[in-house]
């Protein structure tokens, strides 16, 4: 019986509208946790690229200082090129440099661990201009608020779209069940109809469709079937009396 459903039209319909529609939801799901970290990664690197504008304005003024202004999600650095620290923000004390950048690189941003393993920061590292010759400003910023909402999301993710997918596949399955609902009241009618009940027809659905038209089709067919043996019938009546006659 389970063999014979596996094989029926209307769960190879439900499977496969099922696994077409989890894909694509599943790629949605992909696509959204993708767009949504990048905007909130976007909008961090804005944010620090201000901070070092600021942070820039304040060297040039010679103002260095202003490092100390900065909270435990963020922090700020400069040194020279060789790495040796001028001044950094007391979060940074003792620590080496924590950005690096290549010859003729003006700017670039990464992602580091600078606390401890479990504390991500988006480090901008600028090469910078003073009276005293060129000197790198790195510029950091807790990623942890950035990778909980992508995760809170991914969770979420995780939950909806499976949730999302067995509603669509009862809905499909209800659907495709009785759209075919008709089909079998056909072939139900059809295999109840035996020679002593040729003028049994089939039920036709009052839709212009493709079962409407397949219902009178069948009807047709049993129009003449049913001429048919009326005909064969008549014939055996005929032979058979005629035959009578000349054996009496």
């Amino acid at each position: 019986m389970r063999r014979v459903a596996a094989r029926s039209v209307r769960f190879r319909v439900t499977a496969l509208a099922t696994a077409i529609v989890a894909g694509v939801l599943l790629l949605m799901g992909v696509a959204i946790v993708v767009v949504q970290q990048q905007q909130l990664t976007a909008a961090v690197d804005e944010s620090l690229g201000q901070r070092a504008d600021d942070l820039e304005a304040a060297v040039a003024l010679e103002l260095p200082a202003v490092l100390v202004g900065v909270d435990d999600d963020s922090a700020a650095q400069l040194t020279d090129l060789n790495g040796g620290v001028v001044v950094a923000s007391p979060n940074l004390s003792g620590m080496q440099a924590i950005g690096e950048i290549a010859p003729g690189v003006n700017e670039v941003v990464r992602e580091r661990r600078l606390v401890g393993p479990d504390d991500s920061f988006r480090v901008l590292t600028r090469r910078i201009e003073t009276g005293g010759g060129p000197l790198l400003l790195h510029v950091a910023t807790a990623a942890d608020d950035i990778n909980d909402a992508v995760a809170v999301l991914r969770r979420s993710m995780l939950v909806a779209i499976p949730v999302a997918v067995a509603a669509l596949a009862f809905a499909i399955w209800w659907m495709v069940g009785k759209a075919l609902r008709p089909v079998e009241d056909i072939r139900r009618e059809v295999d109840a109809i035996t020679e002593t009940d040729l003028p049994r027809r089939v039920p036709v659905p009052p839709t212009d469709d493709e079962i409407n038209r397949l219902a009178v089709t069948m009807n047709g067919m049993l129009d003449r079937l049913e001429r048919g043996i009326s005909r064969l019938q008549r014939f055996v009546a005929d032979a058979s009396h005629e035959l009578r006659s000349p054996l009496t």
